[in-house]
């Protein structure tokens, strides 16, 4: 069964096996599931994990799940037990927007995630507002939009120190000798 662009999750009730697959620019990619939750369950390096509260689509109340971010995946798990358990969803943080929402109370911060056509907003809270800005920053940064732009930005900077350097480094200027 095919899952919403970007998304794979618990609501529906079907199993993790057979339900990934995201929206990219050429089209449809198809993710091998079982190799996606082996690579959830690995040691490969984590950018952030943590607890957040996910809101669902069927029962809408937040549930709090622990959220790991390996590059542009983030999975999500009933417990901080990752390494042995596959998750129960992943977003594939790739054509999407990511905004911070407006706090439906003073002590509780979310983030909203849309992606592109799919008309439904995933919603991630967390009643720590510093917790909610550290993963908002995280998240913005994991696609690879962002990485090309910071690629970008630092091969702009490279090119103006070599500039800058090639134009302040000592030369020797050689003059002809007279003609005799």
């Amino acid at each position: 069964q095919n899952c919403p662009i970007g998304w794979m999750g618990e609501e529906e009730g079907e199993s993790f096996v057979g339900r990934i697959w995201t929206y990219m620019h050429s089209g449809t990619m198809h993710i091998n599931d079982k190799h996606l939750a082996i690579y959830a369950r690995s040691s490969a390096r984590v950018d952030k994990m943590g607890w957040l509260h996910k809101r669902g689509y069927v029962n809408t109340a937040f549930k709090e799940r622990w959220f790991v971010l390996k590059g542009n995946l983030l999975f999500y798990f009933k417990d901080q037990d990752y390494t042995t358990r596959d998750p129960i969803g992943v977003l594939v943080l790739e054509n999407c927007a990511i905004h911070l929402g407006q706090p439906s109370s003073p002590d509780f911060h979310t983030i909203l995630i849309r992606f592109e056509g799919d008309p439904r907003v995933h919603e991630l809270g967390s009643k720590s507002e510093v917790d909610i800005l550290g993963w908002m920053e995280t998240l913005v940064q994991s696609n690879h939009v962002a990485l090309r732009i910071a690629i970008a930005e630092l091969r702009q900077r490279l090119a103006t120190a070599e500039a800058c350097a090639a134009s302040s480094s000592p030369t020797t200027t050689l003059t002809p000798a007279p003609a005799p």
